[in-house]
């Protein structure tokens, strides 16, 4: 998706300014490498990015700075995600669009979340990871992204085809959400 996103966009000499939030190492690399690309890398603890700051409260970014965003696994860690959904809403462009991903329970009919499930422990127990806060429901995903007023694609196995995720070892069920200002 990303590189037919950066082909389509890539065709005048405009540059596009990208934000990965939680940056994975190899698809930074392959990032920073698209010659059309201005990009920016975020994180509150990782060492290797070029910002520090909470997703919460990106104060560091003006309104409207960043034509694209990647949030991939970061939501279900965050206390108050709508707060973080409302940033990403903010200093995104309109027109510019995000990938807004999280492990989604598709049996879930609203999201899991419990503020007095706090140890690592009981994390693991309830949210399948130590440091998570949450199991989003589909519904309840889609929903958070929408009400911060974005408007939320959505590409599986018929976007991509059957083949690319059985070679990538993809899920059937699996959907790309691509969310727009």
């Amino acid at each position: 998706f990303l590189r037919e996103y950066l082909n389509n966009k890539c065709v005048s000499n405009k540059k596009i300014k990208f934000l990965d939030i939680a940056p994975s190492e190899s698809l930074s690399r392959w990032i920073k490498k698209q010659p059309c690309v201005e990009y920016r890398s975020m994180d509150l603890y990782m060492k290797n990015t070029d910002d520090h700051c909470d997703i919460t409260d990106m104060k560091i970014y003006d309104d409207n700075s960043f034509n694209f965003i990647i949030c991939s696994h970061v939501l279900e860690h965050v206390a108050d995600d709508n707060k973080a959904i409302s940033e990403l809403y903010r200093v995104l462009t309109k027109g510019g669009a995000a990938i807004i991903m999280a492990p989604i329970l598709l049996s879930l009919k609203e999201d899991y979340e419990n503020i007095n499930i706090s140890t690592e422990g009981d994390r693991w127990k309830h949210f399948g990871q130590g440091d998570h806060v949450r199991i989003y429901s589909k519904d309840g995903f889609l929903k958070k992204i929408r009400k911060s007023g974005f408007n939320v694609d959505e590409f599986g196995a018929d976007y991509f085809g059957k083949e690319c995720f059985d070679k990538h070892g993809i899920n059937q069920r699996s959907v790309l959400y691509i969310a727009r200002k």
